[in-house]
């Protein structure tokens, strides 16, 4: 599953910022790992925003499959979150500090899912530094897409110290990368992370975002700089 379509499956669980109540549990669908993505996709919408502790047994069980790299941890993620679960947020905050590059081209799904559904939270303390080092810093995510992803969770948090490398971003694949070379593995194509560092830096400017990563080079230029602009005069926050 590519990790654009993976995040479809998170949206409802990135709206509520409150822990989930401790004194009620959240119950894993039946056969979660092995029903039809339709099946899963369902159940996850029924749900809503109901969300509480996992048991010790479900929540060892969602952590150690964050790692398979497939649909399962995909799903893995998506649970986790819709939790709300404070041990939960760990968990996923846990897995992308392992760094894991993923051999396939669609592995790092449930990465992208566990980044992004850190977005919009009130985050333990220490967890939006711990994103913003995922991002910048020594030792960043390899995967640039996860990488992205832990840039737009941190960013919301308020770490703008991510929004130098969100720009190098945008200027990837374009003349401007001779300014902004980048410190990641190159990939063929860099859209789907240029579209979403170009939404986490139009949602920090207040602006919508009308970047589009396959637009002409003077467009693209154009609206990393119009951003940039317009963070640097709201004030970069420490």
């Amino acid at each position: 599953m590519r990790a654009a379509l993976a995040l479809v499956f998170v949206c409802a669980a990135c709206r509520g910022t409150a822990p989930a109540p401790r004194s009620e549990r959240f119950e894993l669908p039946e056969d979660w790992a092995s029903v039809s993505a339709l099946t899963f996709e369902r159940e996850v919408a029924a749900r809503g925003e109901q969300g509480g502790f996992l048991a010790a047994a479900d929540l060892e069980a969602l952590r150690g499959a964050l790692g398979h790299g497939d649909a399962v941890a995909v799903r893995a993620a998506v649970l986790l979150a819709n939790s709300r679960d404070p041990l939960a947020e760990r968990a996923l905050l846990e897995r992308l500090e392992e760094r894991a590059v993923s051999p396939t081209r669609h592995g790092d799904a449930a990465d992208v899912v566990a980044a992004a559904a850190l977005a919009g939270r009130a985050l333990a303390e220490g967890a939006p530094e711990r994103l913003a080092a995922l991002a910048v810093g020594p030792r960043p995510h390899p995967d640039i897409e996860v990488r992205v992803e832990c840039a737009a969770s941190a960013l919301g948090a308020g770490r703008d110290e991510v929004v130098d490398f969100l720009s190098a971003v945008l200027a990837s694949q374009t003349p401007d990368e001779r300014q902004h070379p980048p410190d990641w593995e190159t990939k063929r194509t860099m859209a789907w992370a240029k579209h979403r560092a170009a939404r986490a830096l139009s949602l920090r400017a207040g602006v919508p975002c009308t970047f589009r990563p396959d637009g002409s080079y003077e467009h693209q230029r154009e609206e990393r700089l119009q951003l940039r602009s317009l963070i640097d005069r709201d004030g970069r926050r420490p």
